[in-house]
C-alpha cells in the first residue's frame, strides 16, 4: 500500500514477530525481499524481525 511513496531504489521496512515465511513467499512482483534482520529487544522475550523490501529497479 505504501509502494507508491518510495523513491527509486527505496525500501519499505516492516517489523514482524516470528520470521514471516508465508508472507515473504507470497510477496508479488515487482516486490522482493532485500534483507530480514533478527532483533533482540531488551526486556522482551519474543521474536522480532525487520523485513526490508523494495521493487526491482
Amino acid at each position: 500500500m505504501a509502494g507508491h511513496l518510495l523513491a527509486p531504489g527505496g525500501s519499505i521496512v516492516t517489523m514482524k514477530g516470528l520470521y514471516p515465511h508465508e508472507e515473504l513467499a507470497a510477496l508479488a512482483q515487482p516486490w522482493s525481499v532485500r534483507d530480514v534482520v533478527a532483533l533482540r529487544v531488551p526486556g522482551l522475550d519474543a521474536a522480532r524481525h525487520l523485513v526490508l523490501a523494495g521493487a526491482a529497479a
